[in-house]
């Protein structure tokens, strides 16, 4: 899920949504798919089912995000293993791209 505007920015009004898979770097899109390749980032992961995936982003978002010295930057990735079938049991795992927060400049006195 990521921002309208450019790959991998963080969702805000509206967004994109792309199912992908995993490639090699080598391979080239077939005629009228996109390409993303994804760029090393630190993500902040949580395991959920479909019941829970409300509650999982927003303990991301909440909590962890507040609490932490972090804050989003960039989409969130949802991955599905191998055994992933039944989204009412199965577990399945959210990758929220996240950066350290810069700290807040200090006002100067005088």
């Amino acid at each position: 899920m990521s921002a309208i505007d450019k790959p991998f920015g963080h969702w805000k009004e509206e967004g994109t949504y792309l199912a992908g898979w995993e490639v090699d770097l080598r391979t080239q899109a077939p005629r009228g798919w996109s390409l993303w390749v994804v760029p090393e980032s630190t993500f902040a992961t949580t395991a959920c089912t479909a019941a829970t995936y409300g509650d999982a982003r927003a303990y991301i978002h909440n909590q962890f995000l507040r609490s932490e010295d972090y804050e989003p930057a960039g989409a969130v990735h949802e991955f599905y293993p191998a055994d992933f079938h039944y989204p009412e049991k199965d577990t399945f795992y959210l990758y929220f791209t996240i950066r350290e927060k810069k700290p807040a400049a200090k006002k100067r006195s005088g």
